[in-house]
């Protein structure tokens, strides 16, 4: 997909400089969060307002914490 593809699929706007990385330990918690968070506005009229609302961010962050910690 060429430069000007890409600006036309997203709307105009421009994504000239990202940066991706590797997680690390340390992003555990923003991962669940952001999981979360995602979840409960993605989801909501799909799933069950007491799922949703169920959802922990600090389950999240451990599980997250145990994957990143066996791939790194």
């Amino acid at each position: 997909m060429t430069q000007d593809a890409r600006r036309k699929t997203q709307g105009g706007a421009r994504f000239c400089c990202m940066f991706l990385r590797d997680a690390s330990l340390a992003d555990a918690g923003v991962i669940a969060q952001i999981r979360v968070d995602s979840w409960r506005v993605a989801y909501v009229g799909l799933m069950p307002a007491e799922l949703l609302a169920g959802l922990s961010a600090e389950e999240g962050e451990a599980n997250w914490s145990r994957a990143l910690a066996s791939v790194g």
